[in-house]
């Protein structure tokens, strides 16, 4: 997946050191324009919350608990010259069914499954959830497949192969990342972002 161009404001503090920094609540929402919005689904304890705060936030919690409500995360990001909204919306693992898939995605420009690349019960779930996903009305949605927790390449090569191969069959984007240690989270995102903005400016959509 080739890298794109993200950009976050940055800000210098006195020891000189350059730091990224987040936009103001207020400029986030005059100043970046399009929203999309992208739904994170999976089995729980996958790395959904990892996922989105390591791309809104820049951060990382080992062992976060599993989420009991929905959280929204959202970011503002320039690709290509357009300034974006980004809306991540995860649903609550507790709750989460597979015949409700709709629902959850309602109003989503894209829809990312994860799975934990070191467990096979994790990927095994994730077929289903893809399935379910591609069983209900999902015409525009952009679909990723992704295996997080790609710490030792090594370890997870399996999981990650066989991943890649649904997508291929599926045709859906496919990912390996590791949110703990911030490998191919922004590639990932910046390239939903790239496919639903080249979408949006096709005369098509």
């Amino acid at each position: 997946m080739g890298n794109l161009c993200i950009r976050g404001d940055e800000q210098t503090d006195t020891s000189g050191y350059r730091r990224r920094t987040e936009a103001s609540s207020a400029t986030l929402e005059n100043d970046f324009h399009p929203q999309i919005k992208i739904t994170l689904l999976g089995p729980s304890g996958v790395g959904k919350t990892s996922l989105a705060t390591r791309f809104t936030k820049h951060t990382f919690v080992e062992g976060h608990e599993a989420t009991r409500r929905g959280a929204t995360f959202k970011r503002g990001v320039t690709v290509e010259d357009s300034k974006v909204k980004l809306v991540i919306w995860e649903n609550p693992s507790s709750h989460m069914e597979e015949r409700n898939i709709s629902s959850y995605i309602q109003d989503s420009a894209a829809a990312i499954v994860v799975y934990d690349a070191t467990s096979d019960l994790s990927l095994g779930a994730a077929k289903r959830w893809m399935k379910a996903l591609l069983n209900a009305d999902t015409e525009g949605l952009i679909i990723a497949l992704v295996a997080n927790k790609c710490e030792d390449l090594e370890r997870c090569r399996q999981n990650v192969a066989e991943g890649k191969n649904v997508a291929q069959v599926l045709q859906v984007l496919f990912c390996d990342v590791s949110t703990k240690d911030d490998r191919g989270v922004d590639e990932l995102f910046n390239d939903i972002i790239k496919k639903e903005l080249l979408r949006r400016r096709s005369p098509l959509a």
